[in-house]
């Protein structure tokens, strides 16, 4: 079952450094690189569809890549909080259970900071759940796009 999310619309400016901009945020190319997955029950490398938590209203494209055992989200779309570019979570899921990072910051990234205080809920190759330990408005379950499962 795969959940809707409804995008908000989307201008694009061409002019150098090229970038699309929505009421949502910004949203910035950025590089996919990774190392492979290192086994076929975590998430594969891509492009995931998210919706932050009930406290942001905002939709987001994730780019989700290893980094040996971890497995990291760049934001290619940003919000009033986290810019596109910036690292979102972090994983290791070297760990049992994995270890989980989320990036949290004030209104225009600041005060950026990292937050311990989450686990994974589920996790199979094409999505998965983060839950906060006490604030259920602050889960986030990510999605791969269907571009990315057929392109990569």
């Amino acid at each position: 079952h795969w959940p809707e999310i409804q995008l908000k619309p989307v201008v694009t400016i061409l002019q150098p450094p090229a970038k699309l901009v929505s009421q949502a945020g910004t949203y910035q190319a950025y590089v996919l690189s990774s190392s492979s997955t290192p086994n076929k029950h975590l998430p594969r490398p891509g492009v995931y569809v998210t919706e932050y938590g009930s406290y942001d209203d905002s939709e987001g494209l994730v780019a989700v890549t290893y980094a040996e055992d971890d497995l990291e989200g760049i934001k290619l779309t940003g919000n009033k909080h986290v810019p596109a570019g910036e690292k979102t979570f972090s994983i290791d899921t070297s760990e049992n259970p994995a270890v989980v990072k989320m990036q949290h910051a004030n209104i225009g990234f600041k005060n950026a900071r990292w937050v311990t205080e989450y686990y994974i809920d589920f996790m199979n190759q094409d999505s998965f759940k983060i839950k906060h330990l006490t604030r259920s408005s602050w889960d986030c379950e990510f999605i791969m796009s269907l571009n990315s499962i057929v392109n990569c």
